[in-house]
């Protein structure tokens, strides 16, 4: 089985990551439902979800360590690292 890491971004963060990651959607419902299509695929696909809570605050750090700019790339991957570390 794979696993497949997801960001969570919750709704109240929602206008604070659209200032770290250009090309977000306009709006968190609009970004919610693609995520909830993605997670659905995700699982007929029989992959493994793990959902990564995110933070503005760590993400900007995150992209500091690894002097990076945001992206949706960049938010993965720093979901990624969160879960790994959380194992």
């Amino acid at each position: 089985m794979v696993d497949r890491v997801f960001p969570i971004i919750p709704p109240e963060h929602y206008p604070a990551f659209q200032t770290f990651v250009p090309g977000l959607p306009a709006t968190f419902n609009v970004w919610n439902a693609k995520h909830v299509e993605e997670l659905r695929e995700t699982m007929r696909q029989g992959e493994r979800l793990i959902e990564v809570v995110t933070y503005p605050g760590a993400f900007a750090e995150f992209l500091r360590e690894h002097r990076s700019v945001g992206s949706l790339m960049t938010l993965e991957a720093f979901a990624i690292e969160k879960a790994a570390v959380a194992r």
